[in-house]
């Protein structure tokens, strides 16, 4: 069932295309990876869709009842404010008075994704001490405080090491199974080791359903030859198919 679409969107800056013609439709539990190169236009679009910035031209439809979270980029994020953990999660709730929050239940809601993300032992901590992989918790969690039926995250795999990557889309998976994600990442990794299906963004954008990264998609979307390697235990090499070979792995 389909919960979101994006129509001929257009986005400019001074004289400058930021998006063109973007099309582009979600389903319900659908995890989308977007990709594409520094500047083309990928946090610009989720941006656009959550209402954080204005768009020229196009139609961004979201069903009825849907809910939309975000989650920032961990560069944008100012670690050194004063806040903890319980708190920047609560934050995350529509409602600003502790009483009002006490009556919808939302303290015990914020108890509920820390014990979820495993933020228990530093839920009193400054935000500042935690590890990356422990702030991105933190920031989805807060997302998660208004309980969204999609959510969309901006490179939230960014400074974390490979294994706390692929631990952190797949536990957000496993606990949020009828969440839509749109999943802005720089990491073809994870991205295809994660997500349903990709939408590569370069000013225009292209929808692959599947998660498989072809070498020509790839090419065209960052402008030049791209090989995939997947970390694990094995880092190996994927080479998918060419035009004199099948697909090989090594």
């Amino acid at each position: 069932m389909k919960i979101l679409e994006v129509n001929g969107l257009h986005v400019t800056r001074g004289d400058k295309k930021i998006l063109e013609n973007v099309s582009f439709k979600l389903k319900k539990g659908e995890v989308l990876g977007i990709i594409g190169p520094n500047g083309g236009g990928k946090s610009t679009l989720i941006k656009a869709i959550a209402g954080l910035l204005p768009f020229d031209a196009g139609i961004i439809w979201i069903g009825k009842g849907e809910k939309l979270g975000y989650v920032p980029q961990f560069a944008t994020f100012d670690d050194s404010f004063p806040i903890t953990v319980r708190e920047v999660i609560l934050s995350g709730s529509p409602y600003l008075s502790r009483k009002k929050r006490m009556e919808m239940g939302e303290i015990e809601r914020a108890e509920e994704l820390i014990r979820r993300y495993q933020l228990s032992d530093v839920s009193n901590h400054p935000i500042g001490a935690l590890s990356g992989g422990q702030t991105q918790r933190v920031l989805i969690s807060r997302a998660l405080m208004g309980n969204p039926t999609i959510l969309m995250m901006d490179e939230p795999t960014a400074s974390i090491d490979f294994k706390t990557k692929d631990q952190l889309v797949q536990e957000l998976r496993e606990k949020e199974p009828e969440m839509t994600i749109m999943l802005v990442s720089h990491d073809l990794n994870v991205v295809n080791q994660t997500v349903d299906s990709i939408l590569c963004v370069n000013r225009i954008a292209d929808y692959h359903p599947g998660n498989r990264l072809e070498a020509d998609n790839l090419k065209k979307v960052y402008g030049c030859p791209i090989e995939v390697i997947l970390h694990g235990e094995i880092p190996h090499r994927v080479l998918h198919a060419h035009q004199h070979g099948k697909e090989t792995e090594e």
